[in-house]
């Protein structure tokens, strides 16, 4: 997860959290630990993200189809990936 300081353009804050296994319920509850409800979250395709839905802004790219969507969607390290601190 990488916080983006706005007004320097780079990453303000990087958490790294380590899971035996990618699943929805580890997820939320990391999700829930260090990121502030309503933040926008991009991922990819994996569906252990899907219930971010409900507590976040979430979108999503296919790594099958595109590395980022027409609207500048991409789950890689930029501008766009941004996580305020719960």
């Amino acid at each position: 997860m990488v916080e983006i300081d706005p007004e320097m353009g780079g990453a303000k804050r990087v958490i790294v959290a380590m899971c035996r296994s990618e699943n929805a319920e580890d997820v939320m509850v990391l999700a829930k630990r260090y990121i502030a409800s309503g933040t926008t979250i991009f991922t990819d395709e994996n569906p252990a993200y899907n219930r971010l839905d409900t507590r976040f802004q979430h979108f999503v790219v296919n790594h099958s189809e595109e590395y980022s969507t027409p609207d500048g969607v991409s789950d890689n390290c930029d501008w766009r990936s941004r996580a305020a601190p719960a």
